[in-house]
Parts: C-alpha cells; sequence; structure tokens
C-alpha cells in the first residue's frame, strides 16, 4: 500500500516537473504555440493511465491555454473585422466571402473553447493549428465525459445541450464513445469502442492561396473591363441631330467616361448650302464619370469599373453648332445642342456572357500569368519597398530583436549570425540595397528575407499582414499584376471568337435630344435605338423615334416620325485589348415623314478610321433627297475627329 502511494508521488511529482518546464516556463503568446500546447495537454487528459491527480492539475493548465487562446482569437477577430470594414467597399464578392469565412472560423475555435471550459468539461482532441468548423447546425445532446477518459466532471447534471453549431462539433469529437455518462457506477468507455465522426477541416489560407486568388480576381476584373471598354456601339460622334455630325443613326452606348466630337465644315453640293459651311462640337459624359470623380476614384480601375457598370448606362450630351446660315444663305445665331441617353438592355456587357468571358480569362491567365515569378515580385514590393507598411509591422524591429535572439543563435552558424547582426546595425536602407554585391550582407539580407516571409506570409501572420495592407499598399499589389497583364493582352482565335459572340448580342436604349436657337424652329427628338449583331463583325443599328419642331411663328410647328438603319462592318480583326480601335465601314439611311412636309429620305457612307488608341477619323457622304424647307437634292461630305477619354487615359496609364 506504502509502494503504491509513493509511486503515485513520485509519478505525479515527474509530470508536474514535465508540465513547469513544457507549458508554464514558455508562457506561450503565438496562436499555433496555444493549439499546440493544447493538443498535448488534452491528449494527457484523454489518456485513461494518468493518475487522477495529475489530471486534475492538468485540467488546470488546459483551462488556462484556452482562456489564453480565446483571448488571442478575440484580438484576432476584431482586427479582421476592423480590416473588412475599411476595404468592404473596393473588395470583390469572392474576396469578402473569403474574409467573412475567416471570421467565422474563429468564431467557431471560440465558441468550442469556451464550451470546453464549460462546467461539463469536455475537452474536445482538436488538430494544432486549424479552427474546427460546424458540421451541422441542428442541435446536438452530449453527455460528460467520464473521468477516466477526460477528467472530472460536474456530479449534477448528466446531459448539456450545445449552444451552438461549433460547440456541438466540438462535443461529437470529445469524447470516444458513442454514448457516455458521469453515473459513477458505470466504468470507463475505452477509447476503442468507436470511432469519432470524421470531420473536414478547413486548410488556413496563406499569403500564396490569398495572392493566387487575388490574381485570378484581378485578371477576370481586367479582362471584363477591357471587353467592356472596346464596345463596338460607344458612340463618341456627335448626335444625329446635329446637322453637321458624321453620323445619320445613333447608337445605344456611350463612351465609358466622355467623348468629345469635332466635326468641321464640310463639303456640300447644290443651292443648299445651309449646313456646309456649320462647325460643330459635342461632349457626351457618363453618369460614371461623375459618380468616380466624386468619390476620387480611378475611373479605369477595373474593380471599380466593373462594380459600378450601371452608372455608364447613363449619359449626358451637351453641344454647340457655329456659323449657320439659313437657306438663303443669312447667318443666324449659333444653336446650342443637349440631351441624354439611357441603356436599358446592356447585352454586350461582359459579365452577361459567362461562358464566351471564361474563354478570354482562361487565355489571358496561361499567357499573362508566372505566378512564381509574380508571387516573388509582390512579396519584394510589398514588404520591403513601402515604408508605411514596414512601420506598421514594425518589421525593423522584429528583425533586430530576433538577430539577437535566442533562436538565431540556435538556427543559424556563427558566422551566419554574425553577419545578420552586422547588417541590421544598419541603416534600414543598406538592408536590402540592390547594387551592394558583398557576400556576407546577401546572406544576411537572405536570412532577414526567410525570417519576414515566414513570420507574415504563412496562415498565422497572413491576417496581420492583411491588416495592416491598406488600400494604397493593395492598389500596388494590383498595379504589379496589371503591368504583367498589359504586356499580354493580344487575342488568339478562340478568345477573339469569343468577343465577337458577345458583340452579337442587343442592345436597347432610349434617347432624348434637343437643339435650342434663338432665331428658328427648336428641335425635340426623342426615340429608341436597338444594336444588334447580325453577324461575326456586323453590325445592325435600329432607331425609331418622334420629333417636334417647335416653331416661334404661329402655325409653323413641325411633327413626325422618324426611322433610320444603319449596318457596321468591321473591316480589320481586333488583335488586342488595348490599342487603336479596328477600322469600321458604315451603310446608312434614314426617313423621316412630317406633317405638311413631304416625305424626306437620305442615304449614308460612312468610313471611322482609327488614328491612335482613343482618337478615330470619321468621313461620311449623305445624300438627302430633299431639305425641310427646299426642294431640291442634297449631296455633302463630313468629316471631324473623335476622342474617347476614356481609351486616351488608359494608353497614357499603361505607358
Amino acid at each position: 500500500m506504502m509502494s503504491t502511494r509513493l509511486r503515485s508521488v513520485v509519478l505525479t511529482c515527474a509530470l508536474l516537473l514535465q508540465f513547469s518546464v513544457v507549458t508554464h516556463a514558455q508562457e506561450p503568446d503565438s496562436i499555433n504555440e496555444l493549439r499546440q500546447q493544447i493538443q498535448k495537454l488534452t491528449s494527457i487528459a484523454n489518456d485513461p493511465k494518468t493518475d487522477p491527480e495529475v489530471k486534475n492539475l492538468n485540467r488546470r493548465f488546459l483551462e488556462e491555454r484556452r482562456s489564453k487562446l480565446v483571448t488571442l482569437l478575440r484580438e484576432r477577430l476584431i482586427t479582421l473585422q476592423s480590416y473588412q470594414a475599411k476595404v468592404s467597399d473596393v473588395l470583390t464578392d469572392a474576396e469578402k466571402q473569403v474574409l467573412a469565412q475567416a471570421a467565422q472560423d474563429f468564431q467557431n475555435e471560440i465558441v468550442a473553447l469556451e464550451n470546453n471550459n464549460s462546467t461539463t468539461r469536455v475537452f474536445a482532441t482538436t488538430i494544432a493549428s486549424e479552427a474546427v468548423s460546424p458540421v451541422s447546425a441542428s442541435p446536438v445532446t452530449t453527455t460528460a465525459v467520464p473521468e477516466s477518459v477526460s477528467g472530472p466532471t460536474s456530479s449534477d447534471a448528466s446531459t448539456t445541450s450545445a449552444p451552438s453549431a461549433a460547440a456541438a462539433t466540438s462535443s461529437s469529437v470529445a469524447g470516444s464513445g458513442s454514448s457516455l455518462t458521469t453515473s459513477p457506477s458505470i466504468a470507463a468507455i475505452p477509447a476503442s469502442s468507436a470511432a469519432p465522426p470524421a470531420v473536414i477541416v478547413p486548410q488556413a489560407p496563406d499569403f500564396d492561396d490569398w495572392l493566387n486568388n487575388r490574381i485570378e480576381e484581378r485578371i477576370k476584373a481586367v479582362a471584363q473591363a477591357r471587353i467592356d471598354q472596346n464596345s463596338n456601339v460607344n458612340q463618341t460622334e456627335a448626335p444625329s441631330i446635329s446637322d453637321n455630325s458624321t453620323s445619320l443613326v445613333d447608337q445605344s452606348s456611350s463612351s465609358d467616361l466622355i467623348g468629345v466630337a469635332l466635326n468641321l465644315a464640310g463639303l456640300g453640293g447644290g443651292t443648299n448650302n445651309s449646313t456646309a459651311d456649320k462647325n460643330s462640337a459635342a461632349v457626351t459624359a457618363t453618369a460614371y464619370s461623375l459618380y468616380s470623380a466624386f468619390r476620387g476614384e480611378q475611373p479605369l480601375d477595373p474593380s471599380f469599373y466593373n462594380r459600378h457598370r450601371n452608372w455608364r448606362r447613363l449619359s449626358f450630351t451637351l453641344g454647340f453648332e457655329k456659323d449657320q446660315k439659313d437657306a438663303l444663305g443669312q447667318p443666324v445665331e449659333d444653336t446650342t445642342m443637349g440631351g441624354a441617353k439611357f441603356l436599358i438592355i446592356a447585352g454586350r456587357d461582359a459579365a452577361r456572357n459567362p461562358k464566351e468571358f471564361t474563354t478570354v480569362y482562361q487565355y489571358l491567365k496561361a499567357a499573362a500569368v508566372s505566378l512564381a515569378q509574380l508571387n516573388r515580385e509582390i512579396r519584394d514590393a510589398v514588404l520591403f519597398k513601402d515604408p508605411a507598411l514596414r512601420n506598421k509591422l514594425r518589421i525593423v524591429e522584429e528583425v533586430r530583436a530576433y538577430a539577437n535572439s535566442a533562436a538565431a543563435s540556435q538556427a543559424l552558424a556563427a558566422n551566419r549570425l554574425q553577419e545578420l547582426q552586422n547588417l541590421v546595425a544598419k541603416p534600414v536602407e543598406a538592408w536590402f540595397d540592390p547594387e551592394d554585391t558583398d557576400k556576407a550582407r546577401l546572406n544576411a539580407r537572405r536570412v532577414i528575407l526567410d525570417f519576414i516571409q515566414n513570420k507574415y506570409f504563412d496562415e498565422v501572420g497572413l491576417p496581420l499582414l492583411l491588416a495592416a495592407l491598406d488600400e494604397d499598399a493593395l492598389k500596388q499589389i494590383d498595379q504589379l499584376i496589371d503591368v504583367r497583364l498589359d504586356a499580354f493582352t493580344n487575342l488568339n482565335n478562340a478568345s477573339r471568337r469569343a468577343i465577337e459572340k458577345i458583340r452579337r448580342a442587343p442592345q436597347l436604349s432610349l434617347s432624348f435630344q434637343t437643339k435650342q436657337k434663338k432665331v428658328g424652329a427648336d428641335d425635340y427628338t426623342g426615340e429608341v435605338i436597338f444594336d444588334y449583331g447580325v453577324h461575326d463583325r456586323v453590325n445592325l443599328t435600329l432607331n425609331g423615334g418622334y420629333f417636334y419642331k417647335n416653331s416661334k411663328l404661329i402655325g409653323g410647328d413641325l411633327r413626325g416620325a422618324n426611322f433610320a438603319g444603319q449596318l457596321q462592318f468591321q473591316i480589320t480583326p481586333e488583335k488586342s485589348l488595348s490599342g487603336r480601335s479596328p477600322l469600321y465601314f458604315f451603310l446608312a439611311s434614314e426617313g423621316n415623314w412630317a406633317s405638311a412636309v413631304p416625305f424626306t429620305y437620305k442615304l449614308q457612307g460612312k468610313v471611322k478610321i482609327p488614328l491612335v488608341d482613343g482618337i478615330d477619323f470619321p468621313i461620311s457622304l449623305t445624300y438627302a433627297n430633299r431639305t425641310n424647307l427646299i426642294d431640291e437634292k442634297d449631296v455633302r461630305g463630313q468629316f471631324g475627329f473623335t476622342f474617347d477619354t476614356a481609351k486616351l487615359l488608359r494608353a497614357l496609364l499603361t505607358r
């Protein structure tokens, strides 16, 4: 009896000494260390051979570790939620889902830990570096584990309902049997009597996972934005209500930002030269251009551009005509033009054509991205080229502390340690001097790089890194991705055909235009505009509307309807998602029916020549059987310049 008691005392002392060295002396402060220690202590608690007195002490140590881990997890959760609130307006739905899932994992682990420290003393067997995710939201009833399995339990309750799905999951894997009780008359259930249910544990993301997801999302955003920006029905010419416009037919959408049309004096034939000497200009701006300016955002940033696509549906036009003459050749006052257009059906939005868009995206991803090289570039740029981020992460302090730590002494040879200490004693600018080729300092730099990357790029350090990354840093990462994409915007045959198929989708818009004159009748026109791709690289545009001329003379008003159609032929193929637009040829006709005025029709041929990215040179030749005032045929040629500021700005930003 004395011998048994003596062995028990000796065993207790030995185990207490082991705990003092392994747990108490280490004072763990990292989440992974706490998880590992909780796993070790839990395995001892679940070992039926563990002495009961030791088990009581072990339970106290285990609860302390769980409480510390809960505190650290709550701090991590607060940091994650703060980051989520700051960047919620710039993240994609997929990125928001990643953050939401990470926050949910923290919450699940906190609930499970707190439940394990409850009066039932149910000690779950956890995986050291992973948070357990819920497998069922249904209420689960669990019973306390007998002392021989998981330590002392409360004697006044035999069952406890799990407060949450996460707690239920923890309880379901905690015990080693399918039915557990606190009754002292029932023997302990052996660990092998029943296998715990399989639990799928999500892999915590590290920097590579996060970066790969961001690269893929960025490629999708860039591809979608480029397709939309290069639409073949974005009208930059003056609206058709302008007498000097090179366009007889209006198209369904406008330039993404601001379109400027300058129409110079044309060449006319016949006696009606009232339009031949006119000069006109028109500026068309989308609501999106105004919204992005109000928000202070870069309007061509692909993520912002795609998220606010609906603002591009509405556009406004303001212009003027100068040097006009009436039918008798007398000069008249200048005319002011205005109008608005709203795109009702945006069938050519790349997001509405997922099958074709995926073809383009997959090609760009395969052609443009070397993930390994891009990963290295972004790591270096994020951690070592951004002083603000470097200060937020306290990289300098962390590296210097590591250089003088016992961990560095154990991990590095004496000469390597000395090289590291020599380098970190210098100003931080010298740590990563690209022109310094000294071998000792190169070795020390490699040690610094490895230390920082291991600290901030694994699943534990990544939340700290993401919390420190502000909007400017994230934009810097996106710019590094964009630079690589800009070098690979050429299209293969499959992606080119996919884009052509997108551009065959129908679009429908409503337009209102007016011309205000100090002398003469004011013009008002409302029309429906329809675009449809009848074949690859062939587009049909139809206009149908009602016009009203409000004369200042009594009885001089005119009311009528007009119908116009246009075939647009893309002469040259589109080889890239950037650069000059293709060469286009147009055939158009228009008919006008008005009260007290004979039927009027017009025919037009036009060529639109791309000069540079964003600047085109349209030339048109129009024939009319008569004008509104004179029954005489009219032939006139018009030319001008159009400026698409979205394409111009994109060209400047990518240089």
